[in-house]
């Protein structure tokens, strides 16, 4: 059932939640790297590339979750790490430019927005209407 895509082009909830600890794990070097050096280039993060090249929906359910927990420690770690000061520092992203603020929001949105989308799948492949 974690693995099953309601439709071809909707990832499975499974591929969500890696792609939500992919993120995070993206994200935690990101900021700290924003926070110590002056305005860094950040890799550009490829959602479907690395869903693709992770083959995040072959990965083991329980590593997923491990994966996920252990990202969002780290990040938590990062985030009460950063001086009040450094909240504004940037970093260029995809060209443009992006401060620790931002990346640390970009986190809380992965988080809440796709938590949402583990559940609509979820209730997608059980034949329930979504709320």
């Amino acid at each position: 059932m974690f693995r099953r895509r309601p439709h071809p082009s909707t990832w499975s909830a499974l591929e969500y939640t890696a792609h939500v600890a992919d993120r995070l794990d993206h994200l935690g070097p990101a900021i700290r790297e924003v926070t110590r050096q002056n305005t860094p280039v950040i890799a550009v993060f490829d959602n479907e590339e690395r869903a693709a090249s992770r083959a995040y929906n072959d990965l083991d359910r329980v590593e997923v979750l491990g994966w996920l927990d252990m990202t969002c420690d780290e990040l938590a770690t990062v985030i009460g790490d950063v001086r009040p000061d450094d909240w504004t520092r940037t970093a260029l992203v995809a060209g443009a430019e992006r401060d620790a603020l931002t990346l640390a929001r970009d986190g809380v949105h992965e988080g809440s927005h796709h938590l949402r989308d583990v559940q609509k799948v979820l209730n997608a492949v059980r034949g329930r209407p979504s709320t």
